[in-house]
């Protein structure tokens, strides 16, 4: 089965890694706007990216908030439960790559 996604989106906020396990791996988490124009309504759609390791590292050293990116990678599910006890769907892109230009973004 495949599993690839391509997507493109600003970043909404300032990236934070985090180091992870007994090595100390870093990850990061991007989420991602993706505005789409249709007539005069706008609707925005908001996608949590995750990365590790070398792709975290360069994404923590050359991405801002504003910055358009385009990531490939595979979409991954889980759930959480909510304060009422019910279970709540998310999904998740895992980053094989990230890319930026900065003809799109605010540097």
């Amino acid at each position: 089965m495949i599993n690839q996604v391509i997507m493109g989106g600003n970043v909404c906020f300032e990236l934070e890694p985090r180091q992870v396990g007994e090595k100390g791996t870093t990850t990061v988490k991007i989420r991602l706007a993706n505005s789409k124009k249709k007539d005069e309504m706008t609707s925005t759609s908001y996608v949590d990216v995750v990365c590790w390791n070398a792709i975290a590292e360069k994404a923590v050293e050359s991405v801002r908030k504003g910055d358009y990116i385009v990531v490939t990678g595979q979409i991954r599910t889980g759930k959480y439960t909510n304060a009422a006890g019910e279970d709540v769907p998310t999904f998740e892109i895992v980053a094989d790559s990230v890319l930026w230009d900065t003809h799109y973004s605010n540097k």
